[in-house]
């Protein structure tokens, strides 16, 4: 693993480089590359600190007690992704969003319950822990 208060310090630089985006103020060639389809699609802010919030996540938590609480990981890990391609298809409805987060986030569960060993690998669980002590794991 590596460092995870460097993860964060460096992950708080990239919500300040994404901030300064959203302000105009755009100095980072990622985020200058990103200005231009954020604007050509109007794309808010949210999906990306959302994913943000997701990556800050990955340095902090290594098990999900509820699939609630897991479930709520993919609202910021997975759910972003589907919303920002949405929204590159110049389409913003909630019936679609709605629909994409759901598919996203099977599409991470399934993507962690097929990982189960590399993750464990790495000291994380994706299984929740409340399935684990009560034998539904």
């Amino acid at each position: 693993m590596g460092n995870r208060a460097q993860s964060l310090a460096l992950l708080d630089q990239w919500g300040d480089a994404l901030d300064a985006c959203y302000r105009g103020e755009t100095w980072h060639p990622v985020f200058v590359a990103l200005a231009e389809t954020i604007r050509q699609c109007a794309i808010p802010q949210e999906p990306f600190a959302d994913l943000l919030v997701a990556f800050r996540q990955d340095q902090t938590v290594t098990r999900y007690n509820t699939m609630e609480d897991l479930l709520g990981y993919c609202r910021y890990s997975a759910n972003p992704v589907g919303r920002l391609v949405l929204y590159a298809c110049g389409y913003r409805d909630a019936e679609r969003f709605a629909l994409s987060d759901l598919t996203c986030s099977a599409l991470q569960l399934a993507n962690f319950w097929q990982d189960v060993r590399v993750d464990w690998a790495k000291e994380r669980v994706y299984i929740p822990q409340q399935h684990l002590k009560d034998g539904r794991a």
